[in-house]
């Protein structure tokens, strides 16, 4: 009896890939460790590579992908780690750090046009928004510094203010990610049935 529960609880997880990119020091590694809620042991340092974690949120199991963006030049492997089983980005902007915003957007619209991300959701954290500057940039000043409403009609995309030290906001934006995530398979299936029955 316990086996057949088991095997029903692993059967109604679904997994959903996502790839977390960002330029270096925007805070990707210390998001993964605040959602992994193992963030007080570790001894963040940056990213050579990529690191791999599995997060479960509600009925969903959650592989993300943190790569790491130090060299510009390491940025063009992001593909590889982009298959087109990756069905969310979770995009990292250092809130804090204007002078690198249009770098930043450039890698952003970068991976908007990629064909193996065409069915990716966009979820795009706001960092550092604990170092309270004026100058920080917030949801809505981002959402049009990178003109995301020009890129609605081909993903849907979702901006969230956070502080990946603290937590405040992560959890928001995963919900907003997931959301999304659900209300795009959900279209998905209906278009499929739609096909099938015409």
């Amino acid at each position: 009896m316990i086996q057949v529960l088991s095997r029903l609880f692993r059967n109604s997880t679904q997994e959903i890939r996502v790839g977390m990119l960002g330029l270096d020091n925007a805070g990707k590694t210390t998001l993964l460790y605040q959602l992994i809620g193992n963030l007080q042991n570790q001894e963040l340092q940056p990213t050579s590579g990529f690191n791999l974690e599995t997060i479960r949120y509600k009925q969903y199991s959650l592989k993300i992908w943190d790569v790491g963006g130090g060299n510009p030049k390491n940025r063009v492997l992001w593909r590889h780690y982009n298959e087109k089983t990756t069905k969310a980005i979770i995009f990292v902007i250092d809130g804090a750090d204007i002078q690198r915003l249009p770098y930043a957007a450039n890698e952003l619209q970068w991976l908007w046009w990629r064909p193996e991300l065409s069915q990716a959701v966009f979820l795009i954290f706001v960092n550092k928004q604990d170092l309270g500057s004026s100058s920080t940039l917030k949801q809505q000043e981002i959402a049009e510094l990178l003109d995301l409403r020009n890129v609605s009609i081909y993903h849907s995309w979702a901006v969230q203010e956070c502080c990946a030290l603290t937590g405040e906001g992560v959890w928001q934006g995963l919900q907003k990610l997931v959301q999304m995530y659900k209300e795009r398979e959900t279209k998905s299936r209906l278009y499929l049935k739609k096909t099938v029955d015409f």
